[in-house]
């Protein structure tokens, strides 16, 4: 009996996102904009 190995629980790159940068910014009407910048994986050299 020969034993398998391998990554049954890996999670494709393409499937979850990577925070570069995030930011807080008051808005002049008081209220919060949230922004996030985030890679695309298929681009990325």
């Amino acid at each position: 009996m020969s034993l398998l190995t391998g990554c049954w629980d890996r999670t494709e790159t393409n499937d979850i996102a990577f925070v570069l940068t995030s930011a807080i910014d008051l808005e002049d009407d008081g209220r919060y904009r949230i922004s996030y910048m985030l890679p695309l994986p298929g681009s990325m050299g």
